[in-house]
């Protein structure tokens, strides 16, 4: 609600992450929040998947984009 004091608009703590598909395609979004309003999906069940708590069943891999742990699984166009 906002006014609350714990309400946000989302942006106040982002971080930009990356999701690479099965095909090699890879997508950058401003935050987590962006990233599940874009694909319609939970904002919690993103940071699971990006914590690697759960494992998306679509084949797609979620990294933060600070860790820089994604650019070893893009490989000329296709996912490793």
């Amino acid at each position: 609600m906002k006014g609350h004091r714990y309400w946000s608009n989302g942006n106040a703590h982002a971080f930009a992450c990356i999701a690479i598909t099965p095909e090699g395609k890879w997508y950058r979004f401003e935050s987590i929040t962006q990233a599940a309003q874009k694909l319609n999906l939970n904002y919690a069940t993103v940071r699971r998947y990006i914590k690697r708590k759960i494992k998306p069943q679509n084949g797609w891999q979620w990294f933060l984009e600070k860790d820089n742990n994604w650019i070893k699984h893009i490989d000329d166009g296709k996912a490793e």
